[in-house]
């Protein structure tokens, strides 16, 4: 006989269904079939909206004012990111003008200008050492 948390642990590793998730493929798969030249997101996002049972509904508005909101607050980190990362971009930038104006002329690239440019990139990158 199987007891609930033998049926727990068996079916644990599969995902649970989400209505709105369920939904917005539905809509996004239908919208495909229906228009292969292309469509907006918010026809999706309408169309699951609209398929959606109304008892649903009220949980799926706040997925969407969630997702919203951890979007808005990832650009500002984002962009950030980005302009704190303008004078390294613009030192790689004149770094690799130098090499192409050493290779231009048929000269070497000095072990420091390369050990310069890897290192600028490899924090640009993320993946500083």
């Amino acid at each position: 006989m199987t007891t609930p948390d033998t049926f727990d642990e068996i079916t644990s590793f599969i995902p649970p269904v989400c209505p709105w998730r369920a939904a917005w493929e539905e809509s996004e798969q239908r919208l495909m079939d229906e228009r292969p030249q292309g469509f907006q997101v918010e026809d999706i996002g309408r169309g699951a909206f609209e398929r959606l049972h109304e008892v649903w509904r009220p949980a799926a508005l706040d997925v969407m004012f969630y997702a919203y909101y951890e979007t808005r607050q990832d650009h500002v980190k984002k962009l950030a990111y980005f302009e704190a990362a303008q004078p390294l971009r613009a030192e790689a930038s004149e770094a690799l003008a130098e090499v192409d104006l050493l290779l231009t002329r048929g000269a070497q690239v000095t072990p420091e200008l390369v050990v310069t440019l890897v290192g600028l990139a490899r924090t640009l990158l993320g993946g500083a050492r």
